[in-house]
């Protein structure tokens, strides 16, 4: 995701809006118990941010792929399906972990 500088926030019918995290970002990949966090660039940083992977590890789908938009669950790509519905399979999957969970959704800006 690359983002987008605007002078003035906007509102649109049925658009999402999120909180925007500063950080470090990256690809969790969940195979079983295995989790690898990779960057952008493909640097593995699994080691970097060990308990965040075992907080991956611990979550209940056999197969994960986290990113910032999509989600690919239990051998299923969920890419071609609607946000909300990405959004609220994430949810389910994290609910519960202390250090593994979606962005705050926020409320449209005022024109």
């Amino acid at each position: 995701m690359a983002p987008t500088l605007i002078r003035e926030p906007f509102r649109r019918p049925g658009w999402i809006y999120e909180e925007k995290v500063d950080g470090w970002r990256m690809l969790a990949y969940k195979d079983r118990d295995h989790v690898r966090l990779v960057s952008r660039n493909g640097v593995d940083h699994t080691l970097r941010f060990a308990g965040i992977a075992a907080a991956i590890a611990k979550l209940s789908p056999r197969t994960l792929v986290l990113d910032g938009e999509g989600l690919f669950c239990n051998g299923r790509d969920l890419c071609a399906r609607r946000l909300r519905d990405r959004r609220a399979r994430l949810e389910d999957v994290v609910a519960g972990s202390e250090l593994v969970f979606p962005v705050r959704r926020l409320a449209a800006a005022r024109a």
